[in-house]
């Protein structure tokens, strides 16, 4: 359950330019490689392309729903989104032999490895600051 607006003392951390830079900065490759998928494999472009807006569809939700949610809470909601869109494109493109078209250096292997460390990484410091600002503000 998430908490309401009487719950989160922290709803003055909340920034326009720090959430949709890091929204649109985790999602961003996906918008990229739908470009770059798009003249080969136009179904595989527009699959790239509704994963990019479904996690920048949750962003958004999350944003409008900031009064009620902790910030580094929503961060960790958003971060799950953008890494599971990149997770789906990345298994797509897999499924129909299409991933070499990115970057014929990669393997999907390696692009979940990345995603699975990106989540576990960024998670942990959201966690992290999450504590320390929830501790600060009790002071």
């Amino acid at each position: 359950m998430l908490p309401n607006a009487t719950q989160v003392p922290l709803a003055s951390h909340w920034q326009a330019g720090g959430w949709f830079g890091a929204q649109l900065g985790g999602t961003a490759w996906l918008l990229i490689s739908a470009l770059v998928v798009a003249p080969h494999a136009p179904p595989s472009a527009a699959v790239l392309l509704a994963s990019f807006a479904a996690a920048n569809g949750i962003g958004l939700l999350l944003w409008m729903q900031r009064a009620r949610l902790d910030p580094y809470r929503a961060l960790q909601l958003l971060l799950a989104a953008s890494v599971l869109a990149g997770a789906v494109a990345t298994r797509w493109l897999e499924l129909r032999g299409e991933f070499a078209l990115l970057d014929p250096r990669i393997s999907p292997r390696t692009m979940y490895g990345l995603l699975a460390l990106l989540w576990l990484v960024l998670a942990a410091v959201f966690v992290a600051k999450g504590r320390a600002a929830r501790r600060a503000a009790a002071v």
